[in-house]
């Protein structure tokens, strides 16, 4: 037997499990300190959680701030307790995690928090639910015409609540803890392999594969049978190009248009994205640069330095740089890591460490350290090797991803069952 319920969309849940308001299986709902903070942070004090620190089903404690304990005392009512839900108000709202036993006595800066009934209903199991996307319907199904973009007690505290018998609450944290887990060694695995590929980058393109004599240069100490090039010595570039204003609808064609490359489009591990935000018309492509797949390029504005070798035919926007021809014998995948490893070094040198943009004068006096071709070629290897076991383990997080969706829609609505 089934029976449905109604969050702008119809769910069949079991006959069993209950759908109460979140204010019934609660012992209280409540705002964490709203009065300024400002004049209570100190060194070391109490803890006290902000909007940024609650991640779904996660507490980030990277940047936890602290107060002054008697700034904490004269809050006492607020503390927080082990097993509380904390919810974010604004920008996200709705996000929602548990609150961890070495954070009892802490608190929380203008969230939400929901003190659970542990007879009616698991933190942990409420925290799922609250951030899954049946939760979400659930909680724009209260909400007035759906399109809040804050949360306040008395909303938050209406929100229907799927529940499934404590026992079998259990078991669906228990599965879906299995795969976060998971997940979250997948995205150890990912850090760390960045970790070392960023050091061989700077190991490989500054001293090569087992030299043993090296020179000074105005790049720093290379092998000898090296060579420092400027970057013209090295290739024919130009930025891409755009029609004026950006806006105009005519330049644009989402359909049947070819692939637009702009900054964003630029991805993080040295390839275009597999697809472009917009497409460039006919009309705009006249007045834009035609980049062959295999092309490489370099974001000038915005995140600067970002670097790839096109995997597409595209059309190239102002804010970036193509290289169009090469006048020394190098190796385009090795060409785009140096580049990648000069840029950084480059904004390191600014002031604040941060660049704006890149001017051609700028570039001119880019230079860069280049060993033979064969070695180039070894160097481009091993860091394509690093590279590819990134996106093997990016695939992986990214299937684990979508198991964990798929597997909470299944068991938040009982098409799943865990109760045996």
């Amino acid at each position: 037997m089934t029976k449905t319920v109604n969050f702008n969309e119809v769910y069949e849940l079991p006959e069993d499990w209950l759908i109460n308001p979140l204010d019934e299986i609660c012992e209280k709902i409540f705002v964490g300190i709203a009065t300024s903070t400002t004049n209570s942070y100190t060194e070391a004090g109490v803890p006290i959680i902000r909007n940024q620190n609650i991640k779904a089903d996660k507490l980030d404690d990277s940047d936890i701030l602290m107060i002054t304990n008697d700034f904490s005392e004269s809050n006492k009512s607020k503390m927080l307790l082990e097993g509380d839900i904390l919810t974010v108000r604004t920008g996200y709202p709705g996000v929602s995690c548990v609150v961890p036993k070495e954070y009892e006595g802490s608190h929380s800066f203008t969230t939400l928090i929901s003190r659970p009934n542990f007879n009616k209903v698991l933190p942990k199991y409420l925290s799922r639910f609250i951030n899954s996307e049946v939760g979400k319907k659930a909680i724009n199904s209260v909400k007035a015409g759906g399109a809040q973009q804050n949360l306040n007690v008395s909303v938050f505290s209406k929100i229907p609540i799927v529940l499934p018998p404590i026992k079998e609450q259990g078991k669906i944290v228990q599965i879906l803890s299995t795969v976060d887990e998971q997940i979250d060694s997948t995205e150890q695995l990912i850090k760390q392999t960045n970790k070392l590929k960023k050091g061989l980058m700077q190991k490989l393109l500054t001293k090569g594969i087992g030299h043993t004599e090296f020179k000074k240069t105005v790049v720093g100490e290379i092998p000898l049978g090296w060579e420092v090039k400027k970057l013209g010595e090295l290739a024919k570039y130009r930025r891409g190009s755009f029609p004026q204003p950006y806006n105009l609808p005519e330049w644009y064609d989402d359909v049947n248009g070819m692939p637009f490359v702009q900054v964003y489009d630029v991805d993080t591990n040295f390839k275009l994205k597999e697809t472009t935000k917009r497409r460039i018309s006919r009309l705009g492509a006249k007045s834009s640069v035609f980049a062959k797949k295999g092309t490489v390029i370099i974001t000038l504005q915005g995140t600067l330095g970002r670097t790839a070798i096109t995997q597409y035919d595209a059309y190239i926007d102002r804010t970036l740089l193509l290289f169009t021809e090469y006048l020394y014998p190098i190796d385009r995948i090795y060409f785009m890591y140096a580049l990648n490893l000069l840029f950084e070094s480059e904004k390191k040198k600014a002031d604040g460490g941060v660049i704006k943009t890149i001017t051609k004068e700028t570039l001119t006096k880019f230079t860069l350290a280049v060993p033979p071709l064969y070695e180039q070629k070894k160097i481009a290897g091993i860091l394509s090797s690093v590279d590819e076991q990134i996106e093997n383990y990016t695939i992986k997080k990214e299937k684990l991803e979508q198991l964990k969706v798929g597997l909470m829609q299944q068991l938040l609505t009982g098409k799943i069952r865990v109760n045996n």
